[in-house]
C-alpha cells in the first residue's frame, strides 16, 4: 500500500476519531491517554524506534476506542498493521521528536478540554508531521 495513500486514510480516520473521543472519552480513557503520552516520552527518549513506534501505535488506537465507535475501532484495527508501518523505519531527529511529543500533547487536552473541533486539528497535525518528516527523510536520501 502506498505510503501516501495510507497517511490520507489515517488522516480521514483519526481527525474523525479525535473529534469524538473529545465528546465521548471516559475519565479512564483519558488517563490511558497520559499514560501513554509518559510512555512515548520514555521510548523517545532511548534508541529504540520500534519501542516508540510501538507506542505511538497504542496511542493511536486509545484515540479510536476513546471515540466510543466500536465499527471504527475494528476497521482501524483491521487496518492497524499498515497504518503504523507507515511509520516504521523513519530516523526522528530531536526536532522531529519534540514536534511529535508537542502535538500528541495538544491532542490529549483538547480531548481533556472536549473539544473536537482542536482535537481534530492536532490529529490531522500530527499526520501531516509525518508526511512532511517522510518527504524530508525520502529528499536526503536521494541527496545521498
Amino acid at each position: 500500500m502506498q505510503r501516501d495513500k495510507v497517511l490520507e486514510l489515517r488522516t480521514v480516520l483519526e481527525e474523525y476519531a479525535s473529534g469524538a473521543a473529545a465528546l465521548r472519552r471516559s475519565e479512564g480513557q483519558l488517563r490511558q491517554l497520559r499514560e501513554l503520552l509518559a510512555d512515548a516520552d520514555a521510548a523517545s527518549d532511548g534508541a529504540d524506534t520500534a519501542a516508540a513506534t510501538g507506542v505511538d501505535a497504542l496511542f493511536h488506537r486509545a484515540v479510536v476506542r476513546a471515540s466510543g465507535n466500536d465499527l471504527l475501532m475494528e476497521v482501524y484495527d483491521h487496518l492497524g498493521t499498515a497504518l503504523t508501518s507507515s511509520l516504521g523505519g523513519l530516523p526522528w531527529d530531536a526536532a522531529h521528536a519534540e514536534d511529535h511529543a508537542r502535538l500528541h500533547r495538544r491532542l490529549v487536552d483538547a480531548i481533556e478540554a472536549r473539544d473536537a473541533g482542536a482535537a481534530r486539528a492536532a490529529a490531522g497535525a500530527i499526520v501531516r508531521l509525518t508526511r512532511d518528516h517522510e518527504t524530508d527523510a525520502s529528499e536526503a536520501e536521494g541527496e545521498e
